[in-house]
């Protein structure tokens, strides 16, 4: 999902009904509906005292060697001070990459902005401008 890493710890499977789990995240103040697959399900079910979190920086970590050993070392372009770079993948995924493709993957797919706000719990229009920008639909969107 959209959800940021540290949302893991809000998670109640109580909060669950068959396809939907309903959370107020940390900078969102109004319920998020977040669909819920039978795989997840599972998952929650082996953690009945809730599901372990690690911190970010280790999260990172872990993830960045598992996609050095799994050689995903394509070059991307990431920019440091306005400079482009050419630089491995595994160099730069973050816990927020799913996050991030997440959203891009929904616009791509010209799901309604709103809709991808609420889902990925952005409440201002600016956050997700860059993703639209990058768009290649362009998709419309009007801020009433």
């Amino acid at each position: 999902t959209g959800l940021r890493l540290k949302d893991i710890d809000v998670f109640d499977p109580e909060k669950m009904d068959k396809r939907l789990f309903r959370y107020t995240g940390d900078r969102v103040t109004d319920k998020v509906y977040v669909p819920i697959k039978e795989t997840i399900r599972g998952i929650w079910g082996k953690y009945p005292e809730g599901l372990p979190v690690i911190p970010e920086d280790k999260f990172t970590y872990t993830l960045r060697k598992i996609f050095f050993d799994c050689q995903f070392d394509r070059p991307i372009i990431r920019q440091v001070d306005g400079i482009d770079h050419l630089v491995p993948l595994h160099d730069v995924v973050d816990a927020h990459t799913g996050r991030q493709t997440f959203i891009s993957m929904l616009l791509c797919k010209e799901i309604p902005v709103s809709l991808v706000m609420e889902l990925s719990g952005l409440i201002h229009y600016k956050l997700i401008q860059p993703f639209i920008q990058q768009d290649p639909h362009n998709i419309p969107y009007s801020e009433d």
